[in-house]
C-alpha cells in the first residue's frame, strides 16, 4: 500500500468477504486462505476527500474513554 501511494495510487484494505469464494474464483489451491483484498487504482481528484485525524500522540481508545467519562 505504502508502494501504490508512493507511485501516486490508492488503495484500501477490504475485508468482511467469503474468503473461500474468493479463492476459487481466483483459482488458488485449497491450501490457501483469503483474508483480505488490496484493491488500487487512480482515484480521481474530485473523489478525494480529507479525513479527520486526531493529534498524533493521542489515541483513538484514549479519547473514547475520554469521551465516556466526561473529561475533555
Amino acid at each position: 500500500m505504502l508502494g501504490c501511494q508512493a507511485n501516486g495510487l490508492s488503495s484500501i484494505v477490504m475485508e468482511g468477504f467469503d474468503g473461500r469464494h474468493v479463492r476459487d474464483l481466483v483459482g488458488f489451491s485449497k491450501r490457501y486462505f483469503v483474508t483480505g483484498l488490496v484493491p488500487f487504482g487512480y482515484a480521481k481528484e474530485s473523489d478525494v476527500k480529507p479525513t479527520q485525524r486526531y493529534p498524533p500522540g493521542l489515541s483513538p481508545f484514549l479519547v473514547l474513554r475520554r469521551r465516556e467519562y466526561g473529561v475533555r
